[in-house]
């Protein structure tokens, strides 16, 4: 297999792996929902594309909601070619939006297609009475005959901030490069290396809020004139990123620096 059959695999399987405590029990939003989130966006025409919902597992009177939405219908068989996105915490009995945020947007590129959003509800517990949850933007992938890297798949955390939710962090959940050769050079010699970022809450604390550690697992792959592969090995980065009063570091390729 090639480097690039190699990048190209990774990119499609890279969707498919685990996130950390995706919900397994999401289901689509009640119509309720959607009709409150509907007023709440204030559009003519709310077109929703993909619809996601779940009880938080911290509050069972408070359900997490992402929709994806546009202002035009869109045909069947057709891309989504721009969209906005709503994230919410509606009232479970009433759906009565709680907190909320529609400043997301997003366009279709050369590295972006529409895939929709999923929710991440494991305890990120960042300070007593502070709980975050994740929304999983599927949309993001690079992609490129000739690219020497990418990511796809991307985190953000997000806490209630009075009426609003407030985005504390994002990390691309995949990410490779090439560290020799190129991926336009398929026949020549060279070196790959992909990563895949797993998150988890630390017990020291900056500003109040919790250290979160970003853990890179990756696995470096050698290939011979030809394309074979001749060698594999697997290793393991952390970085610990400290809330600075109002979010985190950003932190793409930190894994990097090392592997040159």
């Amino acid at each position: 297999m090639t480097r690039l059959a190699l990048c190209l695999l990774l990119s499609c399987l890279a969707i498919t792996l685990p996130r950390l405590a995706r919900a397994r029990d999401t289901a689509p939003c009640s119509d309720a929902v959607l009709e409150s989130l509907g007023n709440y966006v204030g559009k003519a025409h709310f077109q929703v594309q993909s619809d996601t919902c779940k009880v938080w597992p911290a509050d069972s009177g408070i359900t997490l909601a992402v929709v994806a939405y546009t202002v035009q219908p869109v045909r069947d068989g057709e891309e989504v070619e721009a969209w906005d996105a709503i994230v919410a915490m509606v009232d479970t009995q009433s759906a009565k939006i709680i907190a909320a945020t529609k400043d997301i947007h997003g366009e279709a590129d050369a590295i972006t297609r529409f895939s929709g959003y999923a929710l991440d509800t494991a305890p990120y517990q960042l300070a007593p009475g502070v709980r975050a949850f994740g929304v999983v933007d599927n949309n993001v992938a690079t992609r490129g005959k000739c690219a020497d890297g990418g990511w796809d798949t991307v985190l953000s955390l997000w806490v209630r901030d009075g009426d609003r939710l407030r985005p504390l962090f994002d990390t691309n959940l995949n990410e490779w490069k090439d560290v020799e050769g190129s991926g336009c050079n398929t026949g020549e010699p060279g070196k790959n290396e992909y990563a895949h970022m797993t998150v988890a809450i630390e017990k020291s604390r900056s500003h109040g809020f919790s250290d979160i550690s970003l853990t890179a697992h990756v696995t470096s792959t050698t290939w011979k004139t030809g394309g074979g592969k001749t060698d594999e090995s697997k290793r393991t980065q952390r970085v610990v990123l400290h809330y600075d009063g109002k979010s985190y570091a950003d932190m793409p390729y930190f894994w990097w620096s090392s592997a040159k």
